[in-house]
């Protein structure tokens, strides 16, 4: 599954007061104990997707003048290995990979997944300050999702690239499954071609390329 990181500010720079906001629209707390582990608490909404709350410690110092200064997105995936390997290799973000199992008492509260051990590879999207974080878990009962692209709590990591069609050709040439109907991109009315495709842990993600500029005026 996939966890937006949500970092409030403004006049709910608390997590404890932005934590009762959401408690009020219906969201359900998944860290142990039901309060936030320091700083940071997970909640789960209405439609089953994780989104995890973190107050910066600058957060009061903010400019922003909304409820939000930053985001990112943290996924669980079945093997890092696999998941570096597209990610990386493939597609292209700039990952830091941690590879070694370790304990984290504060993210195993945080995530409501006591004795856990975790081992990461993050990075931001290229051009972008953008972060994801795959995490894959160990010593907690895991199974791998089903869920479809159209389903409520489903995710969908978008990913701008210069030409759709050749990347999502060199992905299935590497064996990566296409979800979109048809089994290859599709151009859409605005000139933007796009196709949603899944990787090993069955999280989707979609390559888009942005429809063409304005033509130049002529001399």
């Amino acid at each position: 599954r996939a966890y937006a990181q949500i970092h409030p500010t403004g006049a709910l720079f608390s997590v404890d007061v932005f934590l009762a906001k959401v408690r009020e629209a219906g969201a359900t707390v998944v860290t142990t104990g039901g309060v936030p582990a320091g700083k940071t608490v997970v909640v789960r909404d209405p439609d089953g997707f994780y989104v995890e709350l973190v107050e910066a410690d600058n957060a009061a110092d903010s400019k922003a003048t909304g409820n939000v200064i930053g985001a990112g997105m943290m996924i669980s995936v079945n093997d890092i290995g696999q998941t570096v390997h597209l990610y990386r290799d493939l597609i292209g973000i700039p990952l830091k990979v941690d590879a070694r199992f370790a304990k984290n008492k504060e993210l195993s509260k945080t995530l409501g997944a006591d004795g856990a051990r975790f081992r990461h590879a993050s990075g931001n999207i290229p051009g972008t300050i953008f972060q994801v974080d795959f995490v894959e878990f160990k010593g907690v009962d895991r199974k791998l999702g089903h869920i479809q692209s159209y389903e409520p709590g489903s995710s969908n990591l978008r990913l701008r690239v210069t030409d759709a069609g050749s990347f999502v050709k060199n992905l299935q040439a590497a064996g990566v499954k296409v979800a979109s109907t048809g089994g290859e991109p599709i151009s859409l009315n605005n000139n933007v071609t796009t196709c949603i495709l899944s990787d090993a842990s069955n999280f989707y993600f979609q390559i888009m390329s942005a429809a063409p500029g304005p033509a130049p005026p002529a001399r």
